[in-house]
């Protein structure tokens, strides 16, 4: 039971250490667009009363003035933005010796490091069974 159990969790450790690169589409240009409406509202009253008024020997005196003026101004201006974002692009260099070396043989020692570990781990389970 116990054997299947590390050789299950070895198995999933080899597993998930190949992965592939996978790159996502990146938006290249984006553009948005608002529309901003404003109601702007002007309004002027102006009123002024006299009023003047003597009996005797009669004297009358009236004036009222009335001005009023009310101004709607609608205003709506349309903005565009558009906003590009630059395209990556990888930048490589030539590998050194060394780092080619283990870009080449690094899958076969995590192999043989994972099979030695195996035959260490069975046989100290099989050491400590006796």
């Amino acid at each position: 039971m116990t054997r299947c159990i590390l050789f299950a969790a070895l198995l999933a450790a080899v597993i998930c250490g190949c992965t592939r690169t996978v790159y996502e589409p990146v938006e290249t240009v984006r553009t948005e667009k608002d529309v901003v409406t404003r109601w702007l509202t002007d309004t002027v009253i102006q009123n002024d009363t006299r009023f003047i008024f003597v009996k005797g020997d009669t004297v009358i005196d009236w004036r009222d003035r009335w001005r009023e003026r009310t101004k709607e101004v609608h205003d709506t201006v349309y903005v565009e933005r558009t906003d590009s974002v630059p395209v990556p692009y990888p930048v490589e260099r030539e590998l050194s010796r060394w780092e080619r070396v283990k870009v080449d043989y690094g899958g076969f020692a995590l192999g043989l490091v994972g099979s030695v570990l195996a035959v260490a781990v069975i046989w100290l389970a099989k050491k400590f069974r006796r």
